[in-house]
């Protein structure tokens, strides 16, 4: 029989979502531009992150690559140890919620009034 410590050591061994060594390129008209380089993260169970920078610089294809609307050129994007690629897409996007600070459905709420 399992105790709530050997529970708790299982979800800091194993993360949620991981990034292993991810590149994300497009092409241009002359080589492949790259968009995200060289990406290893590891989330766990009950954290909560923010992705923070300008415009441009990968946040939005961090979270498409989470849950498949796009694919990484190398490495692996993993959510509850497989590879996004191993998943159905429409069970993979079940599985995840993530909350975007755009004007929305309700623009005069605030994230954290969406989330409560």
């Amino acid at each position: 029989m399992s105790t709530q410590n050997e529970y708790e050591n299982l979800y800091v061994l194993n993360p949620i979502i991981e990034f292993r060594d991810v590149e994300y390129r497009i092409p241009t008209i002359s080589s492949m531009h790259p968009i995200l380089s060289a990406v290893s993260l590891k989330i766990h169970p009950g954290e909560t992150i923010a992705l923070l920078g300008r415009s441009g610089s990968g946040k939005t294809t961090l979270l498409k690559l989470i849950n498949g609307l796009r694919q990484s050129s190398s490495g692996v994007v993993a959510v509850e140890g497989r590879a996004v690629s191993e998943w159905n897409p429409i069970l993979l996007r079940r599985r995840i919620g993530y909350v975007i600070q755009e004007i929305g459905l309700f623009p005069h709420l605030s994230v954290l009034e969406y989330v409560c």
